[in-house]
């Protein structure tokens, strides 16, 4: 199982992204030490018509923990 892990964490999806066509919301927390900040600002420059929000203060899961405002950008995304 760790193989497995250990190989899915390493995958380079670089191209893969570049293919993405449909506009894309990507939420991050600033405290995420699962996958660092840098990695949100990659991922929107990779994928075509991509934006990010950034919660300030929240971790890996930053859009459970501001909930109630990622219902809101969720909704003005739509």
């Amino acid at each position: 199982m760790r193989k497995i892990m250990v190989e899915h964490v390493n995958l380079d999806i670089t191209e893969q992204l570049k293919n993405i066509k449909c506009p894309t919301l990507i939420v991050w927390g600033t405290l995420d030490d699962a996958v660092p900040i840098e990695r949100a600002h990659e991922l929107e420059q990779l994928i075509p018509d991509a934006g990010l929000v950034v919660y300030e203060g929240c971790t890996h899961y930053a859009y459970l923990e501001r909930l109630n405002q990622t219902v809101n950008v969720l909704w003005n995304f739509l």
